[in-house]
């Protein structure tokens, strides 16, 4: 739990930086309508009720909409990395989101919820697949023109399995 609170702390501070040192952010282009990208890395922290806990590295590739200025939806692809136990875990998740763009548009803190699918298999772990809901808290900050680096945080269980990840990426907004 140490590691996971220094490696979020490390993220925030990351993603500050950034913010603070890239040239100053023009107003995003618009809140128009349209389509997005993105992939971003960070940490998950896998446990069992009862049994196994472990933090592993994950990848994340997202694309999505922004229908209105305060709501977008996503399709987001998180597979993650381990180095022991044999273990393999994905994530394939719909979320929706509200938005509430601040400092004209540069930052925009969101709250999200949707289906997600998780798959998790190996030695120790079983093997168990399902459906579930997920839950997403974080922030997007403008860096330039229709970039932006997003920090998100995101809760998903099936089962007895629950899984909490942090990842840090960049979003571009067509």
């Amino acid at each position: 739990m140490k590691r996971t609170l220094s490696v979020i702390a490390l993220a925030l501070f990351a993603v500050a930086s950034v913010a603070m040192a890239a040239e100053p952010a023009p107003k995003t282009t618009s809140f128009k309508a349209g389509p997005y990208a993105g992939v971003g890395a960070g940490i998950g922290n896998h446990s069992v009720d009862g049994g196994s806990d472990t933090t592993e590295v994950a990848i994340n590739v997202n694309a999505g909409y922004r229908f209105l200025k305060y709501v977008r939806a996503d399709l987001s692809i998180t597979p993650y990395f381990f180095m022991e136990d044999d273990v393999t875990v994905y994530t394939v998740n719909v979320t929706g989101y509200g938005t509430l763009p601040l400092n004209g548009g540069k930052i925009t803190p969101y709250v999200g919820a949707g289906l997600g699918y998780l798959g998790v298999s190996g030695d120790n772990w079983g093997a168990s697949s399902d459906w579930g809901i997920t839950f997403a808290l974080g922030s997007d900050f403008v860096v330039y023109k229709n970039w932006s680096v997003g920090l998100d945080l995101r809760y998903q269980g099936i089962d007895d399995y629950k899984l909490l990840q942090v990842t840090v990426g960049p979003r571009y907004y067509f």
